[in-house]
Order: structure tokens, then C-alpha cells, then sequence
């Protein structure tokens, strides 16, 4: 790694870097640039105008005996501090590539001075080469049976792919406490004097499983660098970590009802295997390599002698078994009906019932079903009509069970009573959470949290076949930009954006500058421009419930247009300015539906499925079937008559990534139907697609400017995902 070295600020176009304490800010705001990106951008302006060789970079940043993934880990972070940069490789502004060689800085640097750094605070950070902690804090700092030695951690591996940030977050529990009565006092309390979310182990973290008495949190971390990844275990003071395997192909630990040992999935390209492992360290013992197991959940059964996890069933489906953790003999558990997929098993702690997620035989929608422990018919728990991520958590006197779904669009967490019910969001832990734990006796609840990082880039089309078509990213990676829809003239841009900390809707000029904030609703998404660009429409989310808004783009209060319990979303204007249409379950599942501009009375469009519609040049719609992956596009008359596909193979890979011109609909090809990514066009008249372009990555969201000649869309970055402690949840 790059040595440290005094504090030094340089200024850069409208960018001002501290190399000191890797900071970036653009007009006084502070970017999210860290890692092997910023220690790139530091070592190029250090020797601003002069060549800096890959090999050189290697040796600076990721080490000298560094050679596995080297590539690909570089080319990851130069494209990502682009992007920050708002940069491009074709038409360089700061970082000009020199084929083969290097990179060059070639914008004018400017050394300013740095303002004196403010007194850090004293956090011990782990290092490979610390000690073990000291015997006398064994019982308080370790599992139980863990020892000092065995729980050293191994000396990590020269980095490679990105560099492990370490935020270590003290909860006070350096002296042995009655854990049970803090979790009561703490919980009796939760809101006045604790931090909802506090952060245990940041990127790159998932999968977490919390111990049964509430002091470990088990995860797994993903790495580049030979060695780095695998199982880890973290206590919940978030000081003390170690690394328990090192296979990159190693997930989903889950404890055995003593605490003393972890099972986790070995998944790779030669294996799907199932181990266990001592809690404490030590070698990992193979107890199934079964061919048909493809999911990676595991759950104990409360008498620790069985494992169950989801495989292959016979009727091509997948159902969930039980292998025996004493001879690896191997018995069905669930019988789902037909080609029906069950996975995510959860024991009540009681050991008397099971909880799982079951999906047809397409996958979706997830829902949640119980059955006896023992074998017997399940019972559907939920209706939620979506995609349920990771597996279900029981409440520690197992009256609750929590889960999270895509039901409201973004990842969420969900409970619903054991015995069934209605489903409720659970307060206190926002959108992208997923994959609840709850410690079994003291109730204590961990989750893999994910923050996303999303930019915007147009693409300028040219009006001759010979020329080449050119992307400009327009906005820099600072939280989420998406959304993008340029205004009827293409001279302004619509978007949503977290820079400013909740979600919200903003305007800009075509290029991304002069952006303006114009909601404060705290939750807003699907900006579409009216005809004659005076007025923007779009959902947000408030109290649980997705309503449609409109707001003059120019600014003022937002006016409610629909105000009702249903999940109404994803609005769209007519061309004549007098309709406004979007999607909603008011009719028991997602149809497209129109009200009036001024507001009324909802009227349906769609009998059979619809979301996101948009009317075309000839006053039909063309919609998604479906808000999931891999969706078609189809046609209505504004009147609901004549549902029918749109075109033969008109399939876009995402209910978003599709935008219609005056002349076509630009899309993204679903998945299987190109090799890469690419960009297609649809052309009404001669009713052909051909290939537009090729893109770096699919994204989710795309439009297209009414003229066609220019198409925005997001630049998603690698989402960042951190395991949390909720201390207060409801």
C-alpha cells in the first residue's frame, strides 16, 4: 500500500483533493471516492504530466507480490474514479490512457493550502500483525470454548482487488454484563438514546447470522485478494474479528444452537458442498457435496443434529432437505407441489415448525409459508407479489417472523405473526436491508445492509452510419442518480437523486448542470415530464403507502394526485397533457390504470397484468407485462381494448430499461437474448430491431429524448454492502 504522507490539498478543474485523508469535493461537496480509486487519483495528480505506468500502480497500490486479478481489480477503479470524475477515456479531461503502458493526468493541478487537521479519535484498528487478545479478556471478548490462539487472525495477503475499510463502532461491552437484562433495557429504551442502525462490519460484508445469545455476528466478506475471503466472525462491540475460512466460494454460515460451531455453504464451479466448522477455528469438516443442492441457506434444526438446505426435487422444482450433521444422510423435508422452488429454511425456536420461502416454478412472485417441523402441508403466510431476498428470521418467543421483500419496489424488511395475518413494514431499518438474524435468546436483530451507487451518462446518437456514438457521464457518483427522463424540447433533465440525503426529484440542464432539488417528501421516484414541460409527475412513498404527485418543474409544493391505501406508481402523461396513467394493485395485482390530470376517479386500462406505460406517437400504450426481470413489452388501446404483445421478441430486461421516441422504442435486450450489453431499436415503420450500440453494462433505467437522437441512462457501480446492528426496530 501506499505509504502516508503529509497533509497535501490540490485543486483540479472544480475538484479539490486532500491526498492526506482521501477526500474529494466538487463545489463544496463531498464525493464518495476511497480505496484503490482515490489512492490512483493521488498517486497520477502527485505526478501531474507525467506517465504512470500499470506496473508502477501495482507496486504502489496493491503490492508488490500482487499478480492474481491485478487487472481486472485496476480496471475496476480506474472506472470508477472516472465516473466520479465525470471523465471519459475517448475524451479525456483529467486521466488520459496510454495504451499498453500507463495513464497520465493531464489537467491543470494547483497546490493550495491544507487546513489544519482536526484531532482524530483513538480507535484500534485490527492489523495482521497484532497480537492475539489477552487471555483475562478470553471469557468476555471470545465464543464460548474460543481461545486466545485460535483465534488469532491469519496474516491477510498483499490486496488486490479493493481495499477492506475498517469502522470499528464500540457498544460498551468491555465488562461481563447480564446481556439478556441489557437487550430488555435497551430495547425498553430504543429511539430515546440509541442509534437505530449501528455499523459492524462495512463493505465488502453479506450474509449475516448473529449467535444465539446475541455477542457474534458470523458473515461472509468477498474479496479479490488470494486468501481474503471466506467466513468471518465479528463480535458485536464490532472490535474483534477473525477470519474462521479463506475459500472465496464459502457463504451463508449459520450457528448450531450451542454457539459452538458455524455450517456454512462451499459454492463454486466444482462444488456445491455443505461444512462445519468449530465457531473457535480450526479445520472445516465436509458433511454433503449433494449435485442437487443450488441454494446456499442453511438452518440447525434446535437439537443440532440435523442441517436443512433447498436442492433439486424431482419434479424439477426444488424442495428442502435434512442431512444429518453425525453420517450426512439425507431425507426430504417439504413437498412442494409441481415445479415449485422452496429455500431459505428458518426453525421456530422451538424446534416445532419450519419457516420458508416458496416460489413457482418461474421464481416469482416469494412468499412465505410454515409447515411442522416434522413433515405435513404448509401454510402460505404472505401475499406479497414479489421477490423475497434472503431467508426468514423468527422472534425469539417465535410469535413474529421477519423477512424482506421487493413488495414496495426496493428491498424492505417485513414481519408478519407466526399464527398469519397482515404483513407490516418494520420501522427503523429503510430500503436495500435484507437478510434478517435475530439472536434466539435475546432477540437481538443484524442485517446485511446495501448502499447504492448509481450515476447518470446520456448517449449522443449520430445522424450518419459512419460515425460513432458518444457517451458523456453527465453526473458523479454521489449516492443514487437514476431515473433519468429528458424534458419534451431535450433541453432539460428529470432525475432522482440522494445527494442530498433522501430520495428526492431533480432537475437539471441536458448536461447534468444547475441541478435543482424540487421535492422534500423523503422517498420519490419515476420523473415524467408533462407535454408541455410546466409539470413533473412521479410516485413517492410515505406512511407505507406509494402515491402519485405532480409538482411544477419550476418549482412549489407538490400537489397529491392520487391519496389512497393502494400501491399507486410509475406515472406517465398522455400526449394531449388531459390524462395521466400509472400502475396500481387496486384490483388485486399490478394494471395499468389513468386518472385525469386535475384528479377524479381512477379508471383501469389493463385486464391482464400491466406496469410502467407510456403512449405512443398513435395514441396506443405500450407497457411491461410484469415490474420483474426479463419482461415484455405490450400494447392496449388508451380505452383497454385489444391487449396484445407489442412486437414478436420485444422482451426488455428490465420493467425500466425500455424508452420511446417518435420513431421507435430504444431497449435493453432481456438476458439470453444477446451476447454483452446491448443497446437495440425498434422502428414503428418497418416494424424491424437492429443493434445500436454496445454498452459496458446493463442498466436499469433508459429514455430516449422524442427526437431519438440522444438516450439517458444510469451507470450503476458495485453496490456496497455492510452488515448492521438494528438497536431499535418496531
Amino acid at each position: 500500500m501506499t505509504s502516508s504522507a503529509p497533509a497535501e490539498r490540490y485543486v483540479f478543474g472544480p475538484f479539490e483533493a486532500d491526498l492526506a485523508t482521501h477526500e474529494l469535493w466538487r463545489g463544496g461537496v463531498k464525493l464518495k471516492l476511497g480505496g484503490q480509486p482515490f489512492e490512483i487519483l493521488a498517486v497520477l495528480v502527485r505526478r501531474s504530466g507525467q506517465m504512470v505506468t500499470r506496473e508502477e500502480l501495482q507496486r504502489e497500490i496493491w503490492g508488490q507480490d500482487t499478480f492474481v486479478d491485478f487487472d481486472h481489480g485496476l480496471n475496476a477503479a480506474m472506472n470508477k474514479l472516472r465516473e466520479t470524475l465525470s471523465d471519459s477515456a475517448e475524451s479525456p479531461r483529467y486521466i488520459e490512457t496510454l495504451p499498453r503502458r500507463g495513464y497520465r493526468f493531464i489537467a491543470a493541478v494547483q497546490p493550495v493550502a491544507a487546513a489544519p487537521p482536526a484531532p482524530a479519535p483513538s480507535v484500534a484498528a485490527p492489523s495482521a500483525a497484532a497480537p492475539p487478545p489477552p487471555a483475562a479478556a478470553a471469557e468476555t471478548r471470545h465464543p464460548r470454548g474460543a481461545s486466545g490462539a485460535g483465534w488469532q487472525m491469519r496474516k491477510p495477503v498483499a490486496i488486490a482487488g479493493f481495499a477492506l475499510a475498517v469502522l470499528l463502532i464500540f457498544l460498551a461491552v468491555h465488562q461481563p454484563v447480564d446481556r439478556e437484562k441489557e437487550e430488555a433495557e435497551a430495547r425498553a429504551k430504543a429511539g430515546k438514546s440509541l442509534s437505530p442502525m449501528v455499523t459492524l462490519v462495512p463493505d465488502p460484508a453479506s450474509d449475516p447470522a448473529i449467535s444465539p445469545d446475541g455477542q457474534w455476528v458470523a458473515f461472509r466478506r468477498n474479496s479479490y485478494t488470494p486468501g481474503a475471503a471466506g467466513i468471518f466472525v465479528v463480535g458485536r462491540d464490532g472490535e474483534t474479528r477473525a477470519q474462521i475460512t479463506n475459500n472465496p466460494g464459502d457463504s451463508n454460515p449459520a450457528w448450531s444452537p450451542d454457539g459452538k460451531y458455524l455450517a456454512f455453504s462451499r459454492i463454486s464451479t466444482f462444488e456445491y458442498g455443505i461444512y462445519v466448522v468449530p465457531a473457535a477455528g480450526g479445520t472445516p469438516k465436509s458433511i454433503c457435496r449433494d449435485p442437487r443442492k443450488k441454494r446456499g441457506e442453511l438452518a440447525w434444526t434446535p437439537d443440532g443434529k440435523f442441517i436443512a438446505y433447498s436442492g433439486d426435487s424431482t419434479s424439477g422444482g426444488a424442495q428442502i432437505f435434512l442431512i444429518s450433521v453425525e453420517n450426512s444422510s439425507i431425507e426430504p423435508l417439504t413437498q412442494p407441489p409441481g415445479q415449485d422452488r422452496d429455500w431459505g429454511p428458518a426453525f421456530s425456536p422451538d424446534g416445532k415448525r419450519l419457516a420458508f420461502v416458496r416460489g413457482n416454478g418461474a421464481g416469482f412472485p416469494e412468499e412465505i409459508f410454515v409447515a411442522a417441523a416434522n413433515g405435513g402441508e404448509a401454510q402460505q403466510l404472505t401475499t406479497q407479489r414479489g421477490a423475497i431476498i434472503g431467508p426468514p428470521a423468527w422472534s425469539e418467543d417465535g410469535r413474529t417472523i421477519f423477512f424482506a421483500s421487493t413488495r414496495d419496489g426496493d428491498p424492505a424488511l417485513w414481519k408478519i405473526a407466526s399464527a398469519g395475518g397482515p404483513a407490516e413494514r418494520v420501522r427503523g431499518t429503510g430500503d436495500s436491508t435484507w437478510h434478517p438474524s435475530i439472536a434466539a435468546k435475546t432477540g437481538t436483530l443484524v442485517v446485511q445492509k446495501i448502499t447504492r451507487a448509481s450515476g447518470i451518462s446520456r448517449l449522443d446518437l449520430p445522424s450518419d452510419a459512419k460515425q460513432h456514438s458518444q457517451t458523456t457521464i453527465i453526473t458523479a457518483t454521489n449516492g443514487r442518480n437514476e431515473g433519468p427522463q429528458p424534458s419534451p424540447d431535450g433541453k432539460r433533465l428529470a432525475f432522482m437523486s440522494d445527494r442530498a440525503g433522501s430520495l428526492e426529484i431533480w432537475v437539471s440542464d441536458a448536461d447534468g448542470s444547475h441541478a435543482t432539488q424540487l421535492t422534500n417528501l423523503d422517498s420519490c421516484g419515476t420523473p415524467r415530464w408533462s407535454p408541455d414541460g410546466k409539470w413533473i409527475v412521479f410516485d413517492a412513498t410515505a406512511a407505507g403507502r406509494v402515491n402519485v404527485y405532480v409538482v411544477s418543474a419550476s418549482g412549489g409544493k407538490p400537489r397529491a394526485l392520487l391519496s389512497d391505501d393502494f400501491a399507486n406508481a410509475v406515472p406517465s402523461w398522455s400526449r394531449d397533457g388531459n390524462w395521466i396513467y400509472f400502475s396500481s394493485n387496486r384490483s388485486g395485482q399490478d394494471e395499468v390504470w389513468k386518472v385525469r390530470a386535475e384528479g377524479g376517479t381512477p379508471a383501469k386500462v389493463t385486464t391482464n397484468g400491466g406496469f410502467a406505460a407510456w403512449e405512443l406517437p398513435d395514441g396506443s400504450l405500450v407497457y411491461a407485462k410484469t415490474r420483474f426481470d426479463n419482461t415484455e413489452l405490450w400494447r392496449v388501446s388508451p380505452n383497454g381494448n385489444d391487449e396484445s404483445r407489442y412486437a414478436a421478441g420485444l422482451k426488455t430486461k428490465t420493467w425500466a430499461s425500455w424508452g420511446v421516441s417518435n420513431s421507435g422504442i430504444y431497449f435493453i435486450p432481456a438476458e439470453g437474448q444477446s451476447r454483452g450489453t446491448t443497446l437495440d431499436f425498434y422502428d414503428f415503420e418497418t416494424q424491424l430491431t437492429r443493434q445500436v450500440s454496445l454498452l459496458d453494462r446493463s442498466p436499469f433505467w433508459l429514455s430516449a429524448t422524442p427526437a431519438g437522437n440522444t438516450l439517458y441512462f444510469n451507470r450503476a457501480e458495485d453496490d456496497e454492502s455492510s452488515v448492521l446492528l438494528v438497536n431499535s426496530y418496531q
